[in-house]
């Protein structure tokens, strides 16, 4: 039969406090399927992120079987896609929930939001600006507990992980520069994998003709390559250099480039990974190609300084050799 709209309400927080209960269970979402099949669909999907944004009218248990609900209809295995409910309507309220909530409300937005990011995350867009809105959020507060649940560290770290890889992928469609930001804060805690995803933005960011990239490289440069940086990093930065130097037209790139390279390269040339130190010659090779008769004798004399070095092996005084000739 019809439900009458006004007794909406009602009906729905006794759904939601007892759609956790596995008595229960089938029949509330059998309930559930028919309200939101029905001409009140919208309506109950907005009745329910209102219980969740202003939970103070609504128990907790009840508070939680709506996070259940829209999580389970909007994404997970009983989506209702005819029905077309706006996601970033549901994370506005998870928002307010996470910045007002109990701890294990919190904790049931988390492994929402990561589910939603696995199984959706190249279909999104300004849903991302919620996103982010609610990690970092769910971050603040949770991390600033004595101990936060091991279910939680494992929702949190996988939900990073899938937004580097979609990153990676080049399938992250919101706002990549708040996205890296909120990277750069996870640094202490992510370490490595974490700062090799900010130095893929940094170096679209430091590559012509990109907006002030002379100035990003040199950030990139004061930054990343420092004493005892981790080597996938020095190679990934001496990368961004090989790429500037060889695909670059700019007369302005063997100006900033001499100054800003060269005394880098002359800190990595000795690098115990000989590898690295050859590709930092190569590059020294490459840009005296690009370089005028105003640097090149920078570049000459950081050649004649790599190869009279006696330390050295003989690989790398070879190389540095052949590139002065």
């Amino acid at each position: 039969g019809n439900v009458p709209p006004r007794s909406l309400s009602t009906i729905l927080v006794l759904l939601c406090r007892l759609v956790g209960r596995a008595t229960f269970q089938a029949a509330c979402w059998n309930l559930v399927s028919l309200l939101l099949s029905s001409s009140l669909g919208f309506m109950v999907m907005n009745s329910l992120c209102k219980m969740i944004s202003d939970s103070s009218f609504v128990s907790e248990v009840a508070s939680l079987g709506a996070l259940s609900i829209t999580t389970e209809v909007g994404w997970g295995d009983r989506a209702v896609e005819s029905l077309e409910f706006p996601w970033f309507v549901i994370l506005r309220a998870y928002l307010s929930m996470c910045e007002n909530g109990s701890v294990v409300q919190r904790s049931t937005i988390l492994h929402s939001l990561w589910l939603l990011v696995q199984r959706r995350g190249q279909q999104l867009h300004v849903e991302w600006e919620w996103i982010l809105n609610i990690v970092r959020q769910w971050y603040k507060l949770s991390m600033g507990e004595n101990e936060v649940n091991a279910a939680d560290v494992a929702s949190f770290s996988g939900l990073i992980d899938e937004m580097e890889q979609l990153f990676s992928r080049k399938s992250y469609f919101g706002d990549i520069s708040e996205l890296h930001a909120f990277l750069q804060e996870l640094l202490p805690l992510r370490g490595e994998k974490t700062l090799l995803t900010c130095l893929e933005y940094e170096a679209q960011c430091c590559v012509p003709p990109a907006e002030n990239w002379s100035d990003r490289l040199v950030e990139v440069v004061d930054s990343r390559l420092i004493p005892n940086a981790p080597e996938a990093v020095i190679s990934r930065v001496l990368d961004i250099f090989k790429e500037i130097v060889t695909y670059s037209e700019h007369m302005q790139v063997g100006e900033v480039l001499v100054g800003t390279v060269v005394p880098q390269l002359l800190r990595l040339y000795a690098h115990k990974d000989v590898s690295l130190a050859i590709k930092s010659i190569s590059i020294l090779i490459d840009l005296t190609r690009k370089t005028d008769g105003k640097h090149i004798s920078t570049v000459v004399k950081a050649f004649l300084q790599i190869a009279s070095e006696k330390l050295l092996g003989n690989e790398v005084r070879l190389a540095a050799t052949a590139g002065l000739v």
